[in-house]
């Protein structure tokens, strides 16, 4: 997963943005997911890069989820296996 300085830089991101720009990043980060999870599928392994966006791109979405639902870190860490195992 990604360390807690990149968790924290996309959470203030996150909180400065109005819901028409979470709901127009949402679309974005869900369609990179599925580009991953064929990706995965394939048994193309990722470059360390690619990897880190992956998580970067699950971390904006389940940030995005939570803010959305007023849902705390417990909603964030069930939502982070759900999609890592959704697109593994």
């Amino acid at each position: 997963m990604l360390p807690y300085a990149q968790q924290q830089e996309i959470q203030n991101y996150i909180e400065n943005i109005s819901a028409e720009e979470a709901r127009e990043i949402l679309k974005g980060y869900y369609s990179a997911l599925e580009h991953y999870s064929a990706t995965n599928k394939a048994s193309i392994k990722l470059s360390p890069d690619e990897r880190n966006d992956y998580y970067r791109s699950i971390e904006i979405i389940v940030r995005i989820e939570a803010l959305e639902r007023n849902k705390g870190s417990i909603f964030r860490a069930k939502r982070r296996f759900q999609l890592v195992t959704k697109t593994s």
